[in-house]
This record gives C-alpha cells, structure tokens and sequence, in this order.
C-alpha cells in the first residue's frame, strides 16, 4: 500500500506547488519520496526527486535544484529510464545556464537532444530547442539563437503547449533587445504577458512585465520602466521567486539611475546584487555591477558640473575596477561585456596609466560575495 499512499501525498503536494504555497509542496513531496523509497519504487522516487527539484527552481534556488535533479538523473540511468533522463538533462541544462555554466548547459541539452531524437515526445524537443537557443544568446550568438528559439516557439505552438510558447517568446525578447530591434521585443513581451495572463501564470507574467520594462529602459522611458519594474516586482515577491525578484530590482535600479534618484539606485542595486549572488545567478549579478558602474559615472559627472574639476577620481575608478570583475568572469552575458566595454572605453581616457593599472591589481582581489555586502569597490 506504500505506493498508494505515496500517491495520495504527492497529488496534493503538486496542487500546493502550483498554488505557490512552496513550502507545504515541498513537504509533501519529501514525505512521499520517502514512501516510495520504502517501497522499493525507484521509478516514483525519481519522480518525486524531479518534483522538489522543481520547487526549489520555482524559488530561483538553482543550485538546490541542481541537487535534486542529479539525483533522480542517476537514479534514472540505473533503470535504463531514457524518457526520464532526457527530461532531467535538459532540467539540469537550464540549471545551468542561470548559473552562467554556458559550456555545461550546452552539453546537457545536446544530450538530451540526442535520446529525444531516439524517443521522440515533442513538447520535450521543445524545451531542448528553448535551452540550446538561450544558451546561444547568452553567448552573443544571436542567427544561432534565433533559429533554435523560432523552431521551440513553432513546435510548441503546434503542440499547443502555451508554457513552452512562453519561454520562446521571452528568449527571443533577449535576442532582440542584444539587436537593438526594440518594437519586436515589446511585440514579443506583450504577447508572452497576454498569454501567461490567459493561462493564470503568475511568475511568467513576472518575467513579462519586467522585460516590458527593459524595453521601456532601452527606449530611455524611465517612468515606464520603473513602473512596469514595480508590477513584476509585486508578482515576484508574493509568489517567492527569487530570481524575478533580484531580476526586477536590476532593472528598477536602472530605472531609478535614468530618473536621476541615485540614492534610491545605489539601494536598489545593491539589493539586487546581494540576492542575486546569494541565489548563485551570476550572469544576473555580473549585470547589476555594470548597471553600478554607470551609477558611478553618472554621479562623478554631477559632482564634477556642481563643484568644478576638484572632485576626488574614485568614483571613476571604483567604476574601472567593476568592469575589469565583469570582463574577467566566464558566466557574463555578451550582452553585458559590450555594455562593460562601451563603458571601459569611456572611462579610459580619463584615467592616467597609473590608475589603470591599479584598477587592474583591484579587481583581482574583488570577490562578488564581498561587492554583494559592500565591502569593496562599490560604496
């Protein structure tokens, strides 16, 4: 009878997920993943183990779904489980790429590419195509991204699976927002936000919301963008995301620098950081510090039009040191290297060799943990 009981945890453990009540899910989950453990069934245990792996992504704690995942992978390769295990790699690939392991989200996918192939499951291929796709804009190669997230978005449109139509639309919004292609990427969010609204997702009308935002930033309407910011922030802090959370205080941040409020920036950003370094998010992260650096500028430049050329160059060079960190680290976004280049460029000119170099020696002994609590360069 372990099973049944087993079953009778786990349904109401999925209908609390679904609900966002994440902590009664969780629960549930891990007293029915011990009942199939003691009845001997491996195939429910990995299911189980898949399922609180998912409620720890649903939280943006990546690392902790990593865990779980690998688990039920291995757990699925003993029992020769291919459908299985081709659904926890590409698990583990978008793990992964939140991460910044760009390297290791490619090989997972591709594998998981490879079995789907074999097994067929369409809305599976759909997932994988979504993964190989966004993992290709994070690294600047966008003809690739788009091809890869044009046939996601068609397979799930065929399939009519609308979470999977999602997902496409919003990578693609980052394929076109990298492009400077600004009308696609509100055409493409309002559409994921319509659809997400539709079906009641919350987190993905989140995510939707904050990337109307962006593309209200990019256009230099800040009102706009510390508004829509506002409305995804709201969304993520009542459902628990973590990532949509630190995703929106970047972005209102920004916003916040644009309007000119570098006290409510400097806060904001510094928010952001910390829970986005917390969660391990680091391509996020790595953004945030560019946004800083520009907040940095941007308050020198003032200092030095109210109060003439005698202003300390800290500021500049604290701005300085923040870039060579993002430069330097390999789970930046392209995206965000051309913007910490852009701004490098600025700032070279301004700086003597002496004070280049020294920025150099800086950011080499700068740690994101320690920018995240304040205790170096950023201040």
């Amino acid at each position: 009878m372990q099973p049944v009981r087993a079953e009778c945890v786990y349904i109401p453990g999925g209908s609390a997920g679904a609900g966002g009540d994440y902590a009664r899910a969780g629960r549930l989950f891990q007293e029915s993943l011990a009942l199939y453990r003691d009845a001997g069934d491996q195939f429910g245990a990995a299911e189980l183990l898949t399922c609180l792996g998912g409620v720890a992504y649903d939280q943006g704690g990546f690392v902790e779904a990593r865990r779980w995942w690998e688990e039920a992978c291995a757990v699925c390769r003993r029992l020769g489980d291919r459908n299985g295990l081709a659904r926890l790699l590409n698990n583990l690939a978008e793990a992964a790429r939140f991460l910044g392991e760009y390297a290791e989200a490619r090989r997972q996918s591709e594998e998981s590419l490879a079995l789907l192939h074999d097994i067929g499951h369409g809305w599976q291929l759909a997932g994988v195509l979504y993964n190989l796709g966004a993992v290709a804009q994070c690294e600047g190669r966008a003809a690739e991204a788009r091809q890869r997230l044009g046939a996601s978005l068609q397979l799930a449109r065929q399939l009519g699976h609308p979470r999977a139509v999602g997902l496409a639309l919003l990578a693609l919004v980052c394929v076109a927002l990298d492009e400077g292609a600004l009308d696609e990427a509100q055409t493409l969010a309002e559409e994921a936000l319509r659809l997400y609204q539709d079906i009641g997702h919350r987190r993905g009308a989140a995510y939707s919301l904050g990337f109307l935002a962006q593309v209200a930033s990019h256009r230099d309407d800040a009102i706009a963008a510390k508004r829509l910011a506002e409305e995804s922030l709201a969304i993520a802090r009542e459902i628990g995301d973590k990532l949509a959370i630190g995703a929106a205080l970047r972005t209102l941040g920004g916003a916040y620098r644009q309007l000119g409020l570098d006290g409510a920036a400097e806060q904001t950003l510094g928010a952001a950081l910390s829970l986005l370094v917390d969660i391990r998010v680091l391509p996020e992260a790595l953004d945030v510090i560019v946004e800083q650096a520009e907040l940095l500028v941007q308050r020198r430049a003032a200092a030095r039009r109210a109060v003439g050329e005698m202003v300390p160059s800290s500021p500049e060079e604290d701005a300085a040191a923040l870039l060579v960190v993002v430069l330097g680290h390999p789970a930046a976004w392209q995206s965000t290297r051309v913007r910490a280049e852009q701004l490098q460029a600025n700032l070279h000119g301004r700086l003597s060799p002496e004070a280049r170099a020294l920025t150099q020696h800086r950011a080499r002994e700068i740690s994101l943990e320690a920018l995240a609590a304040g205790r170096a360069a950023y201040r």
